[in-house]
């Protein structure tokens, strides 16, 4: 029985998982007998030769365009996202914490259960601050464990930023009433009381804030108290 065969016997009930094995597969045997016509200069020269069009085409750093060009998949991916998002934004994405994930889970790319779809909704949210760079990386997690959308996951979970404006000057408002000293400690030159406060105020808001808008919002308001 032929390898598809087999898969199929175990994938009856799941047809749009049979469909990215076959597609999987595919691909492999294409690759495969490109790849073996070439000599191992060859092949050495290629991967040289993309790396540095990856970088330079880009504005990546060489690091970068090193670990995206480790995996054929990983690259092509990389050049279908930066089609719509920011290439050197998807490169230190895809260099750092989605590689330190599939390490970390000894899967390559091609094995995983991301795609360039999944990686763009990630970065978009990211782009728009909805989410902090920590919840980013847990809705990546539960991703690649558990095929939960990264944008559905967080709206279920109540996880999308809460952004400047009224929300969070009222949440940066309410910790400076609640903790007058810290406030009073700051107003005296006292800068530890400012991460302090700014602490309270990531706790309140679930880590859904931004840390450096958190406290530029808390330097503001202060000053106004000081007024």
């Amino acid at each position: 029985m032929s390898l598809i065969g087999r898969v199929g016997g175990l994938f009856d009930s799941n047809e749009g998982e049979l469909r990215r094995l076959r597609k999987l597969v595919k691909g492999v045997n294409e690759r495969e007998a490109e790849m073996q016509a070439l000599s191992d200069d060859d092949l050495r020269r290629r991967t040289a030769a993309f790396r540095e069009r990856l970088a330079k085409g880009y504005g990546i750093t060489t690091e970068e365009a090193y670990a995206i060009c480790l995996e054929r998949p990983y690259a092509d991916a990389f050049e279908e996202i930066a089609k719509t998002a920011d290439a050197k934004q998807a490169a230190r994405l895809m260099r750092g914490t989605i590689k330190k994930q599939l390490n970390w889970r000894n899967l390559q790319f091609r094995q995983s259960r991301l795609s360039a779809g999944v990686i763009t909704e990630l970065l978009s949210m990211l782009g728009k601050s909805e989410v902090t760079e920590k919840v980013g990386e847990q809705l990546l997690i539960d991703f690649l464990d558990k095929g939960l959308a990264p944008r559905v996951n967080a709206q279920k979970r109540g996880l999308l930023g809460v952004h400047g404006g009224t929300q969070l000057m009222a949440v940066v408002e309410k910790v400076i009433s609640e903790n007058p000293k810290p406030a009073a400690d700051y107003a005296g030159g006292k800068q530890e009381a400012l991460h302090f406060l700014a602490g309270l105020v990531m706790a309140a808001t679930k880590g859904r804030a931004s840390p450096g808008q958190v406290q530029e919002m808390l330097k503001k308001a202060l000053a106004g108290k000081r007024k």
